[in-house]
């Protein structure tokens, strides 16, 4: 499925489920009426193997390799903000037993 200017998905057949048709489209058409055909103007449903499913695949491979980064970004910043936290404390505590 192609979601535009939104992140892509790549759902398998043996994952997918009618219900999520129905919950992205708003429609209670079988799925087999549904694949290759746009559903709105941002969802396409696409077989497997053909150029656009490569395309949608690569996007969230990126998309996942990009929120990863970010996660570890996050990580490594909150480590650094407890790092400096404590090292302001140290220096508060430092300052109260030298007066």
């Amino acid at each position: 499925m192609i979601l535009a200017d939104v992140r892509p998905l790549v759902i398998t057949e043996r994952n997918l489920r009618h219900g999520m048709i129905k919950m992205w489209s708003g429609s209670y058409e079988p799925q087999d009426m549904c694949v290759g055909t746009s559903l709105d103007k941002d969802l396409m449903v696409v077989h497997s193997g053909t150029e656009a499913y490569e395309t949608a695949k690569q996007l969230k491979d990126l998309f996942q390799e990009f929120t990863s980064h970010q996660r570890e970004l996050y990580k490594k910043f909150s480590v650094e903000e407890m790092t400096i936290l404590q090292e302001q404390q140290q220096q508060q505590l430092n300052q109260i037993t030298d007066v």
